[in-house]
């Protein structure tokens, strides 16, 4: 007996449930990766919904697999604009909530993704004053529960209450946890006093990779060695007192040309760093 063959899916055939995911992977892939954070959150989003939740699993992996095709075909800007409005008018800011709470779960906010909430909200029909104050309660929320980080112009910093040697064995055994080992280790405070004769605080430059990070980088863009490693630096500021610096691997690719691979892989290097970093403020002294 013959089989019909599978009909290919259209953005005619995708109801309200199929937009309300296509919202989320939009959400996802807006900064054109999507993180560890961002597909957690994304997969407990859907399957915690009470509307997803009565439905047969099946069916719900079958409307995420239809709807991913789709947007993998046509784009997720052409079918969030065209499916946008299936969504009933009572749900659409409910909505615009979730897939803006899935996009800020890293307490930040690219260029790219802020587009994607600005048309998101527009294809949604939400007034713009509503829009930013959703937006402004889920920065809130999301960023409450990050540890506090400084953003320097060079990358990011924590204040730690270690004393200086505590703070290296720290932060060595942090990066480990994250997949990077440390190559090599530059006691600046020893050097300029062998080379110059100087004094200077204690202050050690740490360079640190990521094989798996290194390698995706390095195929995606074969100059990018000259930014490797990622430096990372400890200095005293007190008896019992030390700070860790970390290079911001996002801002530092913005220096060379749009590659949507190596944003990828700095998003992710940026991610690990940051928890690292979070992981010694919240360690006991």
């Amino acid at each position: 007996m013959n089989r019909s063959p599978r009909s290919r899916p259209t953005i005619g055939s995708l109801d309200a449930d199929d937009a309300f995911i296509a919202l989320l992977i939009g959400a996802m892939d807006a900064s054109g990766h999507v993180s560890a954070e961002e597909a957690a959150r994304a997969h407990n989003i859907i399957w915690s919904t009470r509307r997803y939740r009565r439905r047969d699993g099946d069916d719900v992996g079958r409307r995420i697999e239809r709807t991913k095709t789709l947007i993998e075909q046509q784009g997720a800007s052409q079918v969030i604009e065209a499916v946008a409005r299936k969504i009933p008018p009572r749900l659409r800011p409910a909505a615009f909530a979730v897939a803006a709470d899935l996009v800020l779960v890293d307490g930040r906010m690219e260029r790219a993704e802020g587009r994607f909430l600005r048309q998101l909200a527009s294809d949604l029909g939400l007034r713009s004053e509503v829009a930013k104050n959703i937006l402004a309660v889920l920065r809130i929320k999301n960023s409450a529960w990050e540890n506090p980080m400084d953003e320097t112009a060079f990358g990011l910093r924590v204040t730690v209450p270690l004393d200086y040697s505590q703070a290296i064995e720290r932060t060595e055994t942090a990066l480990k946890d994250e997949g990077f080992g440390v190559l090599t280790a530059i006691d600046v405070k020893e050097t300029l006093k062998q080379k110059l004769d100087v004094e200077f605080r204690k202050y050690t430059i740490l360079g640190a990779c990521n094989p798996s990070l290194a390698h995706r980088a390095l195929q995606a863009e074969i100059d990018i060695g000259l930014l490797l490693p990622c430096n990372v630096v400890v200095y005293e500021t007190g008896p019992q007192e030390s700070v860790v610096a970390a290079m911001a691997p996002l801002p530092m690719i913005g220096i060379v040309r749009e590659n949507r691979e190596l944003k990828g892989v700095a998003r992710e290097a940026d991610e690990r760093l940051r928890r690292a970093l979070q992981s010694l403020e919240a360690a006991p002294a």
